[in-house]
C-alpha cells in the first residue's frame, strides 16, 4: 500500500452492493469493513474492539446514514478481494486506482512524520536530519517512509514499534 509523505488519506472504499443499496430506501443496519493494523490511527485491541482516531469518524459517518460498522480485522491483499468479492463491504484504507474498487476521496485522518524530544532537550526547531545524530529513533515498522528520513530509521540504536502493546513505548522513553 502507497504512503504519502505529508499526509495519507485514509477512504472509505464502497462495493457495488453498498452503492445500489444507499440508492434504495432500504438501509442495511451494519455495514461490514475489513481493515489492517495500522496503529494509532486503527487497530483492534485485545478485546477485539476496533479503535482508533480513523474507525471514530467511519463510525460517527456511517451512524449519521443510519448504518454502524462491523469491523474485521484481515491482511490488506484478504481485505481488497473480500470486498471484491462481496463477502464484506467496505475497506476502510486503499491507494487509488485500485482495478474493479471505488475510490472515495475522503479523508478520515490525516499524519505528518514529525519529530519529537524531551520537553527540556535544547533541540526545538532543526533544519535538517543530521541535527538527529545522537538521538534514538523511533519508529512504526508497519509505515512505509520515504527516503529523506530513512538514515536515521536504519541506525543501529533505532526503535521500532510493531504491535499495538509497543504503542506507548515512545512515551515510556521520552519520560525516562
Amino acid at each position: 500500500m502507497y504512503r504519502f509523505l505529508k499526509s495519507v488519506q485514509i477512504v472509505l472504499v464502497l462495493s457495488g452492493g453498498i452503492l445500489a443499496s444507499a440508492a434504495s430506501d432500504a438501509k442495511p443496519a451494519s455495514l461490514t469493513v475489513c481493515l489492517e493494523q495500522w496503529y494509532p490511527y486503527y487497530s483492534v485491541d485485545e478485546d477485539g474492539v476496533a479503535r482508533g482516531a480513523a474507525v471514530d469518524a467511519l463510525s460517527l459517518a456511517l451512524a449519521e446514514l443510519g448504518h454502524s460498522p462491523d469491523f474485521q480485522i484481515l491482511p490488506y491483499a484478504r481485505c481488497l478481494r473480500s470486498v471484491r468479492l462481496g463477502h464484506v463491504d467496505a475497506v476502510l484504507t486503499v491507494s487509488p486506482g485500485e482495478p474493479g474498487l471505488t475510490y472515495v476521496d475522503v479523508p478520515l485522518a490525516y499524519w505528518k512524520i514529525a519529530a519529537v524530544v524531551h520537553a527540556d532537550d535544547p533541540l526545538d526547531r532543526f533544519e535538517s536530519l543530521d541535527q538527529f545524530a545522537a538521538y534514538t529513533p523511533i519508529y512504526f515498522v508497519s509505515y512505509t517512509y520515504p527516503e529523506i528520513p530513512r538514515p536515521l530509521i536504519e541506525k543501529q540504536d533505532a526503535v521500532g514499534i510493531s504491535s499495538q502493546e509497543d504503542v506507548m513505548q515512545p512515551l515510556r522513553i521520552l519520560q525516562s
